[in-house]
Parts: structure tokens; C-alpha cells; sequence
């Protein structure tokens, strides 16, 4: 009897641990299945996060786009418009700079021989013709000395430099003339010369205002061999620089 006892308290034990580990097994499970759930829920609220970022950078970005867009159109409104493009082969063609109006100067000689003019540089010109000079000779006849003194008191209301320019006609020289002077552009230098000297010894005319110039028969007023040809050729002329 009483081993029929013990063993019935060993069945019952045998049952009630085995209730008891299957009770363990269940809890355990349920632990793990709520641990998942909760995980795949935290993993479905991290890929929302993320999302959101991706939309909130990609709006951000759209908006930073639009404003550069507005700021661009905004300084093309108020670029000046481009050139046109010139075709190719073709030079650009400078601008001319406005060209210096020119100064009329009054300035009057009473003498048949002398001619005044301003030209076309601004300068103001005093042509001695007719005979200031002897044939070959750098000396002033009296009729050279004469219209000289004329231009001398002109001169001296002007206040520009003055360049003498000597003039010859196309005539060799021979003879003693060319002995003495060699050629026809030595003979104009000579002759200025001379002029310059009177003006400064004679009319009161500042030597360093003065220069001299030889242009010999480089220059002629009018062409041809003639002797009404070589006459006007034959001439000094005193500019004054504006």
C-alpha cells in the first residue's frame, strides 16, 4: 500500500513538472514573438523617418533651384542686351573719335605778296611770295624785308610756335650757286634761315618760339616749267601751331 502511494506522488511530480516546463515554453515564445513584432514596428517607423527626410532635403533643394532661377531671370532683365555677333573674316570696325573743330584765326597783311591761311590742322599760314630772295641767293631782297616786317607785327599777336618753312622752284642749281649751296633743299633750309633771323632781329619775334624748316622743290604750289610757275614756287612760308 504504501509503495502504491509513493508511487502515485511520483506521478503526480512527474505530471506537475512536466506542466510546469510547458508553461516556461509558452511564456518564452510569447516574449519572442511580441520582441519581433516590436522590432519590424521600430524598423517601419525608422524607414517612415527616413522618408520624411528624403522629402523634406528634396523640397528643400527644389526651393533653393527656384530661387537661383528667379535671381538669374532677374539680372537677365537688367543685363544690357549682347552684341551682335560680327560675321567671321570681318574686322571690327573702331569707333572714330570726334574729330577737334577747327579754330578759324583772323589775321590780315595789306601787302600784295603775302597770303594767309588757315589750314586745315588749325595752323595759321603766311605765304611770302612774289621775290623775297634774289635768284641763288639765301639774302632778302628789299621787297622780302618789307613784307616781312608786315608778317612780324601779326606774329606778335599770335602766341603759338612758328616753323619757317623754305621753298625753291625745281630749277638746278650751277654755277657759283651750286659751289655754294650744293642743291636746292640746302638753299631753303639757308633761306629760312635768314627769315627767322629777321624776325628775331628785326620784329621782335622770341627766337625760341622759332624753328626752321627746308623743303626745296618738294612742295610746289602749282606744276610746270614755266616761268610763272617757278615764281609761285618759289616762296617761304611762316606757320604758327595752334
Amino acid at each position: 500500500m504504501e509503495a502504491m502511494k509513493r508511487r502515485g506522488w511520483c506521478a503526480a511530480a512527474l505530471l506537475f513538472a512536466a506542466g510546469g516546463c510547458a508553461t516556461s515554453d509558452e511564456t518564452l515564445a510569447e516574449r519572442d514573438r511580441r520582441i519581433e513584432e516590436l522590432r519590424k514596428e521600430n524598423e517601419a517607423k525608422e524607414a517612415q523617418l527616413r522618408d520624411a527626410r528624403a522629402a523634406q532635403e528634396l523640397t528643400q533643394t527644389q526651393l533653393v533651384n527656384e530661387q537661383r532661377k528667379a535671381r538669374d531671370l532677374e539680372a537677365a532683365k537688367k543685363a544690357p542686351p549682347p552684341a551682335e555677333p560680327k560675321p567671321i573674316g570681318e574686322k571690327p570696325v573702331a569707333e572714330e573719335s570726334p574729330k577737334p573743330r577747327r579754330v578759324e584765326r583772323d589775321a590780315t597783311v595789306k601787302d600784295k605778296d603775302v597770303t594767309v591761311e588757315n589750314r586745315a590742322d588749325g595752323s595759321l599760314s603766311f605765304r611770302l611770295g612774289g621775290s623775297p630772295f634774289n635768284v641763288g641767293s639765301a639774302k632778302l631782297s628789299p621787297r622780302g624785308r618789307e613784307a616781312l616786317t608786315k608778317i612780324g607785327a601779326e606774329l606778335r599777336k599770335s602766341k603759338g610756335a612758328i616753323v619757317v618753312e623754305g621753298h625753291t622752284d625745281s630749277t638746278p642749281l650751277t654755277g657759283k650757286n651750286k659751289e655754294t649751296w650744293g642743291d636746292n633743299m640746302n638753299l631753303s633750309i639757308a633761306r629760312a634761315v635768314e627769315v627767322k633771323n629777321y624776325l628775331v632781329e628785326h620784329c621782335r619775334i622770341g627766337a625760341e618760339r622759332i624753328t626752321v624748316s627746308g623743303k626745296g622743290d618738294t612742295r610746289p604750289l602749282v606744276k610746270g616749267s614755266t616761268k610763272e610757275a617757278h615764281a609761285k614756287n618759289r616762296r617761304v612760308e611762316i606757320v604758327v601751331e595752334e
